[in-house]
């Protein structure tokens, strides 16, 4: 079983390694600020065999690599607007050092994005494009269980009430067997990117600056919504710093190297975990082409895998990715 599954996340981050090729025998260009798929293991290992994200955004339409791919950036200094929509059927996975090796309730996060895009060239003698994208999201985050939520809970007339009067639900025991967590969200946000160019037009690096606000309103698009007794314990509203940059590195990142950090804080959250996450992580794209490369992360903060909501988590990560974003393509 375990051979099994691990097969299926590492196949499907390889399957997305072989780029769509657009006609003419071009690769078809990224769309920027999407998540990637990873495939990874902690470093040691905390009960873990490995965990995935898998996440292959479909995207439904965009004309913003078109734009850029007819603009000149020593003569077009006009601001230009594109936009994208695309959806994402993202699925993490983590699999237990345990009896069996189990997959314990995956995290099933389908999300709808819209992207507006503007951008301009600066015709200097060193060149640049400009880069600016607002978001939207609606996302939903949930495991597949029905069990109650928290083991001191019993099913009364199809509701889960807890055995105990006047307990603190922030100390009493999730059930990780097949306890239900569920949440729809709404992100809005932005992003800044700046790409350097050289004689050619051709991408030097550029670095990026963004910030998201999530919100879980209880009860948001009914019964799959964050329930109320939920709500103080996973934190509903959630704003997120994010800054990276990005290069080429000789004959091991062809495509790219990137850096990237993400802090993240968490408005009302649980006494049991700090008030901001933080993410940094490093991939190395090593085709020309973009796509797969290898990836290495610490993340410390509140455990993103559903029922995890309680408990804080630092780890480090080495494993595989496949970037959905990319330098951006211009006019030579």
């Amino acid at each position: 079983m375990r051979r099994w599954i691990a097969g299926v996340a590492i196949g499907i981050v390889c399957a997305q390694a072989a780029p769509a090729r657009a006609q003419g025998g071009g690769v078809l260009p990224h769309t920027p600020f999407l998540d990637g798929s990873d495939v990874f293991v902690n470093l040691p290992s905390h009960g873990m065999v490995f965990e995935g994200q898998l996440s292959p955004n479909l995207v439904i339409y965009q004309n913003l690599a078109r734009g850029l791919e007819k603009l000149d950036p020593r003569t077009d200094g006009d601001w230009h607007s594109a936009r994208a929509l695309s959806f994402d059927p993202m699925v993490r996975l983590r699999m237990l050092h345990q009896v069996s090796d189990p997959v314990r309730t995956p995290s099933y996060m389908p999300k709808l994005t819209y992207q507006e895009f503007f951008y301009r060239a600066s015709g200097a003698s060193s060149p640049s494009v400009d880069l600016f994208a607002v978001q939207a999201t609606l996302g939903h985050h949930s495991n597949g269980q029905d069990g109650c939520t928290f083991l001191d809970q019993a099913l009364v007339n199809g509701n889960c009430v807890p055995q105990v009067a006047n307990r603190d639900a922030s100390t009493a025991p999730v059930n990780t067997l097949d306890g239900s967590f569920s949440t729809n969200y709404v992100t809005v946000g932005a992003r800044f990117r700046r790409t350097m160019l050289d004689a050619e037009n051709r991408a030097r690096y550029d670095w990026t600056l963004g910030a998201d606000l999530e919100v879980n309103p209880t009860g948001f698009l009914g019964d799959g919504g964050l329930s109320a007794e939920l709500s103080p314990l996973y934190g509903p509203t959630r704003l997120s710093a994010i800054a990276g940059a990005a290069t080429t590195f000789g004959r091991i990142c062809k495509s790219r190297l990137e850096v990237l950090g993400t802090a993240k804080y968490i408005r009302g959250a649980p006494s049991t975990i700090p008030l901001v996450a933080t993410t940094a992580r490093a991939a190395c794209i090593f085709s020309d082409s973009g796509g797969w490369g290898l990836l290495v992360r610490y993340y410390r903060g509140q455990d993103y895998y559903n029922l995890g909501f309680l408990e804080s988590i630092s780890r480090f990560n080495v494993g595989l990715t496949y970037e959905q974003d990319g330098f951006l393509r211009f006019k030579n």
